[in-house]
């Protein structure tokens, strides 16, 4: 009886978490040396709001050095976060700075949803501008 010689290589799929996101895919390294590589990085979107108003133009940083500006939609994209627990920071003109907490996974896409601003001062957000656009209230003419 002969025997058979099978080269195999050995992979590794995503593991699907509860929220159905991908959270590790580990693949075989190319040159045959049989090292297995973990993708050690995730990516973080949402979208910052004011009431149900988009908030455009906000910065969105985390503590491990990513950086972003929401665009006219409010949604925000940051790649490269490394694994483990980020803070986001979150600042506008007009608004109080806020802070939210993510826990990611490397090889994960997570959409940590809505993140609300308050307005300065604790106050609604602001209107949007009215009258003819010469700084005075609707109705008042220039002097």
């Amino acid at each position: 009886m002969r025997k058979r010689s099978v080269a195999r290589a050995w992979w590794f799929g995503s593991i699907v978490g509860a929220c159905g996101a991908a959270l590790t895919t580990l693949a075989g390294c190319g040159g045959g040396n049989g090292n297995v590589e973990e993708i050690l990085t995730a990516i973080l979107t949402g979208r910052i709001v004011a009431g149900n108003t988009a908030v455009v133009g906000a910065r969105v940083s985390t503590d491990k050095g990513q950086t972003t500006t929401t665009g006219a939609t409010g949604r925000f994209q940051l790649v490269n976060v490394p694994a483990g627990q980020v803070t986001l920071t979150i600042t506008a003109t007009g608004f109080d700075t806020q802070t939210a907490i993510a826990s990611v996974e490397g090889g994960q896409m997570l959409d940590v949803g809505d993140i609300s601003l308050t307005p300065a001062g604790g106050g609604s957000p602001p209107p949007p501008p009215s009258g003819g656009g010469n700084g005075n209230p609707p109705g008042v003419p220039f002097p």
